[in-house]
């Protein structure tokens, strides 16, 4: 009987992982608050209708990059008003 009945005490390892969580109006000086508040900025500067100016999107098809368009005086959005290459090649010298 006493083969079956071992009396020794069970010993386990027990691990705990736990996060706290603080609202972010606590709390502003973390990195991840940064960068949430880097892209709240940004939704709300996309939102408000802010430009780009390094934009590689062309929102009209003309061929030319809204940067581009922006940099030249031309509108991004008419197909229409778009820059010769030259003008784009002067800008960018200009710019640099």
């Amino acid at each position: 009987a006493s083969l079956l009945l071992d009396e020794s005490p069970l010993k386990i390892t027990l691990r705990i992982n736990s996060l706290k969580v603080v609202a972010k109006e606590k709390d502003k000086s973390d990195a991840i608050s940064a960068l949430a508040n880097k892209i709240e900025a940004a939704k709300v500067e996309e939102e408000e209708g802010g430009e780009d100016i390094g934009s590689t999107e062309d929102s009209d098809g003309d061929g030319f990059y809204d940067s581009e368009e922006v940099m030249t005086g031309h509108d991004p959005n008419d197909p229409d008003s778009k820059p010769t290459q030259d003008e784009v090649d002067a800008a960018e010298a200009a710019k640099n």
